[in-house]
């Protein structure tokens, strides 16, 4: 027999399972109605601003959803400020674990017989097609994806826990990413986002931390157009050492401190996809993933 907090977090899974159900359906009548509606066009700007709607509008659906009765988000704590030092060097650390995570993945992945192949992108070559990409690959997530993640779904989840809370949002983020062979690195970088978002209660450090990423990322795809294939190993090298440097570093004191970061909760987060909504879920992210890996493997 489930107690009151039983039912609460499956109702919450039964509403959030529906939402995240939603958002698949509409992303995907609205990717097939972008490719009918650019299917004859050569405009760059054109592409990108669609590319750009048709992401925006995906989001409609599940914040609607999810935001009644939501409780407002704080703003940036005054205290946060003297700690950005210590979240740059977290961020670095968590960089290098991600980096760690997907050559695991892509070797375990290769063990499977699936070579999977690096995802090209068409860099825009005029203003407004960058000013459309940028705001599509950077600005865009940033705020959309934290506010939905670790704004609206964290706050619903944190009652039963913040384990539960951090670890299902950081599980359902990492999924609608689609990427089998970067799973494991995007669910390590919502865990630590997640966790700031705990310990600041407010997504504007998410926020910005996301968007340092997306920029990173951004600028490693410019600079692997114009510079050589030995520069960008050179680069990737130091980019790997010194956040391997950092990551060893803040887990050496964090031992020696006894100080390792913790999330408290007594629910286990899997509760939340004992459901049949949820596991739908499951299985329709899983058919995307696949479908996407099959495609570029």
């Amino acid at each position: 027999m489930m107690d009151s907090t039983q039912k609460a977090l499956r109702a919450q899974s039964y509403w959030i399972s529906f939402a995240f159900l939603c958002y698949l359906a509409v992303g995907r009548g609205l990717a097939t109605g972008a490719n009918a509606l650019l299917h004859d066009t050569d405009s760059e700007t054109w592409t990108q601003a669609v590319s750009l709607g048709c992401y925006l509008a995906s989001f409609v659906v599940p914040i609607g959803f999810l935001a009644r009765d939501n409780c407002k988000q704080r703003t940036l704590a005054r205290s946060l400020f003297p700690h950005v030092p210590t979240l740059l060097l977290f961020f670095l650390a968590c960089y290098f674990c991600v980096m760690i995570s997907n050559i695991a993945s892509a070797a375990l992945l290769q063990l499977f017989g699936l070579q999977v192949k690096a995802v090209t992108f068409q860099l825009p070559t005029t203003f407004g097609g960058w000013l459309f990409y940028l705001l599509h690959y950077t600005i865009a997530p940033a705020i959309l994806e934290e506010f939905l993640f670790r704004g609206i779904l964290l706050r619903r989840l944190r009652p039963f826990g913040d384990r539960l809370a951090v670890v299902v949002s950081s599980l359902l983020f990492a999924a609608v990413h689609f990427d089998l062979s970067r799973f494991c690195g995007i669910f390590l970088f919502s865990l630590f986002l997640g966790w700031v978002a705990c310990r600041s209660d407010s997504i504007v450090p998410g926020i910005l931390l996301h968007l340092l990423n997306n920029v990173l990322s951004c600028l490693f795809l410019f600079f692997s157009t114009v510079l050589s294939a030995a520069m960008i190993q050179i680069l990737s090298g130091i980019m790997f050492t010194l956040c391997g440097v950092v990551a060893v570093a803040i887990f050496v004191i964090a031992i020696v401190r006894q100080a390792v970061p913790r999330l408290f909760g007594t629910m286990h987060p899997l509760q939340f996809f004992r459901t049949a909504p949820a596991l739908v879920l499951i299985a329709a992210l899983l058919y995307f993933a696949i479908e996407r890996l099959w495609r570029i493997s």
